[in-house]
């Protein structure tokens, strides 16, 4: 398995620096909001696994953006 570097997050950091203005907790609140409207999702067309891996997979980047970014998001709430 290839292992990550920053180079290789180049990408997803200029998408959020450009769509999300730098702010994480949006971005942080939209892939909240994706994993909640998973479960909605119809049982029939996709998987329960599948739905679940999904929502574990956003949830865990989630959680990766929320404690690389957690200093920031206390400054950004406290103000």
């Amino acid at each position: 398995m290839k292992r990550l570097n920053t180079e290789d997050l180049h990408e997803l950091k200029e998408h959020i620096e450009n769509n999300y203005a730098g702010d994480y907790a949006s971005l942080s609140l939209e892939l909240s909001k994706a994993v909640y409207l998973l479960h909605y999702l119809e049982k029939d067309v996709i998987g329960q696994y599948d739905i679940q891996n999904t929502c574990f997979a956003l949830q865990r980047l989630n959680e990766c953006f929320h404690h690389a970014h957690y200093k920031k998001w206390r400054e950004q709430f406290n103000n």
